[in-house]
C-alpha cells in the first residue's frame, strides 16, 4: 500500500512538470483524490478495531467519489479538447461528493449506506470488516458507474476519431480506465476481495503503473514531445535514422513512401539503397560534404540534411538523422526566375534590334533631307519622307504594344463592348493590312460567312487582334505569299481562320508563340522583325472577350490561326452551303 502511495506521488510529480497538458488540473486532482483513497485504505488495513476500520472506510468516500470524477473530467478535456461544462463541475466536484460523503458519515444514525449487518470477522490471517451495503450505498455506486462509464465513452469516442498514429496510446488509456471498473464490479456483485478488502484501489495501483509508464515516456503529457512526434510523423519531408553501420533504425511514413522503405525491416542495411545508400557510404568514411546532395524521386527534389546522433554528455556518436527537405518549389521558382531573366535578356535584345532598325532609317532619311542638293529632287524627297513615316509608324506600334502589355499586367486593360458584324470587321481589317506588305507579291483570299455574324466586342481591340494575326501571316508567308481569311459560325461561337503558306511552327513552340517577348526564332540573326508581343496581346484580348486562339501548323506548308469569339445573343446559324471566295491580288509592292 505504501508502494502504491509512492507511485501516486511519483506520477503526480512527473505530470506536474507539464502544465501545458490539456486537463492538467483535473489529472492532478485525480491523483490527490487517489492518494486520499489509498491512505484511507492503508488506515483501514492497519487498524485492529471495528470502529477504526469503519471510520477509515467512511472517510475514504471523498477520494472514492472524486477520483473517477476528476479522471473523467481529465479525459474529457485531454481526449476531446473541450472544457468541462460548468454544471458538470458543480455536480461532480461539490454536490455529489458532499451528498455521498454525508450519507457515509451518517452511519451511526442512518443505516441506508452501511447497514446493521456490518461486522468484524477474523479470516485466520487478519481482521477484516464485512459491510452490509444499504440502498444508498448502491445508489452511490450507480452514480460512480455512470461517471466511470462516461470516461469509457469519452475515451472510445476519441479512439474512433483519432488518427492511426495515436490510436495505440488511446487504447492504453481505455485499458487504464476499464481495469478499476472491472475490479469494482467483481467486489460489489461477486464479493471478490484481496486480503479481505475491496480490490478496487489496489487495481487502481495497477492502472497507475500504466500511467507511470506513459508519463515517464513523456508521450501523453509532454506537449513538446507530442509536437516532435507530430513533426516526425506528419511532415512531407522524409526522415531516416541510421546507425553507424548504415542500418535502418527508424523512418517516418513519408520516408517509407518516398524511399520505398515500407517493406524494409529495422536493422537492415541501407548501403545498397539507390537513393541514400551512396550518401550513407560517404558518411561512414567521414566524408560529410560528399553526403550532401540533391535527390530526385517521383518528380520531387530533395536536399539532404545530415545530423549526427550522439549522447550529448559523452560525445559518443550513435548514427545519423537524414532529413530530405523538399526543394521542388524552390527549384521550380529558380527555373522560372532563370527563364524570366533569359526572357528579359532576349526582350532587351529584341527591342533594341526593333528600335535600332527604324531609328536608323529615320535618322538616315532626315539627314539626307537636310542636305541642300536633295531639295531639288522631289521624287527622292517624297521617298525619304515615306520611309521616315513608315518607320515612325513601326516605332509607334512597338511602343503601343509595350504599353498594352503593361496595362495587361496591371489589370488596366479595358474594353468597350458594342454589337459588331464580324464579317464587316474582318473585311475592313484585310483592306487595311493590304497597304502593309513585306517586299513580296501577296495574294489575299477572303471567305466571309454567308450571313451576318454578330458579336459583342470592342471594335478597336478586335481590329488589333485581326491585324496582329494578318501581319504574322504576311511576315511568315513564302514568296509569293498567300493569306486566306475566313469567317464562319461554329456552334455558339464565331470562328475566324487566317492561314498562310509559310514555314510552319514547330510542335514544341506553342509557349513561345503566345509568350511575352518571345519568338519562335529568337536569335539575333532572325530575318523577320517583331517584338514578340503581338500574339500574347492577341490572346489576352480574346480571353477578355470570352474567346480563345489556337493554331494548326505543318512544317514547310503553313500555319492556320483559329480565333473564337462568342456569338451575340440570338445569333443566326450559318448556312452549310459553299462559301463564296473572294480573291484579292495585290500586285503593288510597298517597301517597309
Amino acid at each position: 500500500m505504501l508502494a502504491t502511495l509512492t507511485l501516486v506521488a511519483t506520477v503526480s510529480y512527473l505530470v506536474r512538470r507539464f502544465p501545458n497538458t490539456l486537463g492538467h488540473g483535473w489529472f492532478m486532482l485525480a491523483m490527490a483524490a487517489m492518494a486520499w483513497w489509498l491512505l484511507s485504505v492503508l488506515l483501514e488495513f492497519s487498524s485492529h478495531t471495528f470502529d477504526c476500520k469503519v471510520l477509515a472506510a467512511r472517510v475514504a468516500w471523498p477520494g472514492i467519489v472524486l477520483t473517477p470524477t476528476a479522471w473523467a473530467f481529465f479525459l474529457y478535456e485531454y481526449a476531446l479538447a473541450r472544457r468541462v461544462p460548468g454544471w458538470a463541475r458543480w455536480v461532480g466536484l461539490l454536490i455529489a461528493p458532499a451528498l455521498i460523503t454525508a450519507a457515509a458519515l451518517a452511519v451511526p444514525y442512518y443505516d441506508g449506506f452501511y447497514g446493521t449487518g456490518t461486522r468484524l470477522v477474523d479470516n485466520g490471517v487478519r481482521l477484516s470488516v464485512i459491510y452490509d451495503h444499504g440502498p444508498v450505498f448502491f445508489a452511490s455506486v450507480a452514480y460512480l458507474y455512470v461517471v466511470v462509464l462516461s470516461s469509457v465513452a469519452i475515451t472510445f469516442r476519441a479512439l474512433t476519431l483519432a488518427s492511426l498514429g495515436v490510436r495505440s496510446f488511446l487504447k492504453k488509456l481505455l485499458v487504464v480506465t476499464m481495469l478499476p471498473i472491472t475490479a469494482d464490479l467483481a467486489y460489489t456483485f461477486g464479493g471478490v476481495t484481496i486480503f479481505g478488502m475491496d480490490p478496487t484501489p489496489l487495481v487502481f495501483s495497477v492502472s497507475l503503473s500504466f500511467v507511470f509508464w506513459m508519463s515517464t515516456d513523456h508521450r501523453w503529457v509532454d506537449m513538446t514531445a507530442i509536437g516532435r512526434d507530430l513533426i516526425f510523423y506528419n511532415t512531407r519531408d522524409p526522415i531516416v535514422l541510421a546507425d553507424m553501420q548504415g542500418r535502418l533504425i527508424d523512418a517516418n511514413p513519408e520516408a517509407k513512401s518516398v524511399l520505398a522503405l515500407k517493406g524494409v525491416a529495422e536493422q537492415s542495411s541501407l548501403l545498397a539503397h539507390p537513393d541514400i545508400g551512396d550518401m550513407i557510404g560517404h558518411l561512414r568514411t567521414g566524408d560529410a560534404e560528399g553526403a550532401v546532395r540533391i535527390i530526385r524521386r517521383d518528380g520531387r527534389s530533395f536536399a539532404a540534411r545530415v545530423y549526427p546522433l550522439s549522447f550529448l554528455h559523452a560525445g559518443h556518436q550513435l548514427g545519423w538523422l537524414i532529413s530530405l527537405v523538399d526543394v521542388s518549389a524552390q527549384e521550380e521558382a529558380a527555373e522560372k526566375a532563370q527563364a524570366a531573366d533569359l526572357a528579359k535578356t532576349r526582350f532587351l535584345s529584341t527591342v533594341s534590334h526593333e528600335l535600332r532598325t527604324p531609328l536608323t532609317v529615320i535618322k538616315g532619311a532626315t539627314e539626307l533631307l537636310a542636305r541642300a542638293n536633295v531639295a531639288a529632287e522631289p521624287e527622292k524627297v517624297e521617298k525619304l519622307i515615306r520611309l521616315a513615316r513608315d518607320n515612325a509608324e513601326t516605332l509607334a506600334r512597338l511602343v503601343d504594344d509595350l504599353l498594352d502589355v503593361q496595362r495587361l499586367e496591371k489589370a488596366e486593360f479595358s474594353i468597350s463592348m458594342e454589337r459588331l458584324d464580324l464579317n464587316q470587321l474582318a473585311e475592313t481589317a484585310l483592306t487595311r493590312i493590304e497597304s502593309y506588305q513585306a517586299n513580296k507579291p501577296m495574294t489575299f483570299e477572303f471567305r466571309p460567312a454567308p450571313v451576318a455574324v454578330p458579336v459583342d466586342g470592342d471594335r478597336q481591340r478586335l481590329m488589333q487582334v485581326l491585324a496582329n494575326i494578318l501581319s504574322n501571316a504576311i511576315k511568315f508567308s513564302k514568296d509569293p505569299g498567300v493569306v486566306r481569311l475566313s469567317v464562319s459560325v461554329v456552334g455558339s461561337q464565331a470562328e475566324v481562320r487566317i492561314s498562310d503558306n509559310g514555314i510552319g511552327i514547330p510542335e514544341d513552340a506553342r509557349a513561345k508563340v503566345f509568350g511575352r517577348f518571345t519568338q519562335v526564332d529568337s536569335s539575333d540573326t532572325r530575318n523577320r522583325g517583331g517584338s514578340g508581343l503581338g500574339m500574347h496581346i492577341t490572346q489576352q484580348i480574346l480571353e477578355q472577350h470570352g474567346g480563345s486562339i489556337d493554331y494548326e501548323s505543318v512544317i514547310g506548308e503553313g500555319t492556320t490561326f483559329i480565333a473564337l469569339v462568342p456569338l451575340a445573343v440570338a445569333a443566326p446559324v450559318a448556312d452549310k452551303g459553299a462559301d463564296p471566295v473572294v480573291a484579292k491580288p495585290a500586285p503593288v509592292q510597298v517597301a517597309s
